[in-house]
C-alpha cells in the first residue's frame, strides 16, 4: 500500500531521470535558436516563459540570442514544461 504523496514523489522521480536520459542521449548542448522555437511553439512570450521558468527575462533573451550558454538545469526545465503542456 502506498500514500498519494509517495505515489506523485515515486512519478516525479521517474519522469526526472526520463528527462535527464532523453536530454543525455543528444550529447549536445541546446542552441539558442531551439530554445526559441520552443518556447514559441508552446506559445509564450518571452515575458510568460521567464515566469514560468522562474528567470527573468532578460535571461530567456540570453539564452535565445547565444550569449549565455543553457545548462542542463534549464534545459530538463523547458522540457517539464513541455510534458505538462500536452
Amino acid at each position: 500500500m502506498s500514500c498519494s504523496q509517495c505515489a506523485s514523489a515515486d512519478r516525479a522521480i521517474l519522469t526526472s531521470r526520463k528527462l535527464y536520459q532523453r536530454l543525455g542521449q543528444t550529447g549536445q548542448a541546446m542552441t539558442g535558436d531551439t530554445f526559441r522555437e520552443r518556447r514559441e511553439f508552446l506559445g509564450y512570450s518571452q515575458r510568460a516563459f521567464a515566469e514560468r521558468l522562474g528567470l527573468s527575462e532578460r535571461t530567456i533573451r540570453y539564452y535565445e540570442s547565444g550569449e549565455v550558454p543553457i545548462n542542463r538545469t534549464v534545459e530538463l526545465l523547458l522540457q517539464a514544461v513541455e510534458l505538462d503542456e500536452k
